[in-house]
């Protein structure tokens, strides 16, 4: 549903109408975590892409580490 462009709310309506109330909040929340998540995972690809090409191969490896 999110790919041809529903938004938060139309998933929710669907998932209550479908389950219920209680189980369509917990699926929100864990919406949101996985978009935090998901977050955490791109910032960290960006910084180890920066290091990969802005830093010396002989400090990659220990700056990777750090």
């Amino acid at each position: 549903m999110r790919a041809k462009g529903a938004g938060d709310d139309d998933i929710y309506r669907m998932r209550y109408k479908e389950l219920d109330a209680s189980a369509a909040a917990r699926l929100i929340d864990d919406d949101r975590e996985e978009m935090v998540w998901k977050s955490r995972i791109a910032r960290h690809q960006d910084g180890r892409s920066k290091v990969l090409a802005s830093a010396p191969e002989s400090e990659r490896q220990m700056t990777l580490s750090q």
